[in-house]
């Protein structure tokens, strides 16, 4: 039909490396939050744009020493993660994941 746009493939888009990361860890033990609870509880939540992921260790008392058990689980799927300290206590652990 003339003048119809192409449909949104939305999340059945191949390239999805958000809730792969979030499986990953799960299956490594760490309690990922859902994204809708980013920014109104605390959690571990992780947020991908291509193959640039982030994830956010927003945990009031541990938030270094999860981020460092994360990124020790990263560095075990072949991956160079680096982790960041907020002036808020939060901490990031930022890398791009490479499947493998």
């Amino acid at each position: 039909m003339a003048g119809t746009l192409p449909q949104n493939r939305g999340n059945r888009s191949p390239v999805r490396f958000g809730p792969t990361v979030s499986r990953r860890l799960r299956a490594a033990g760490f309690q990922i939050a859902p994204a809708a609870r980013r920014n109104r509880a605390d959690g571990v939540f992780v947020r991908a744009s291509g193959d640039y992921i982030s994830v956010l260790v927003d945990l009031p008392a541990d938030a270094p020493e999860v981020a460092a058990e994360i990124a020790a689980e990263i560095r075990t799927w072949g991956m160079e993660p680096t982790v960041t300290l907020s002036d808020d206590g939060a901490a990031y652990v930022r890398f791009s994941y490479r499947k493998t």
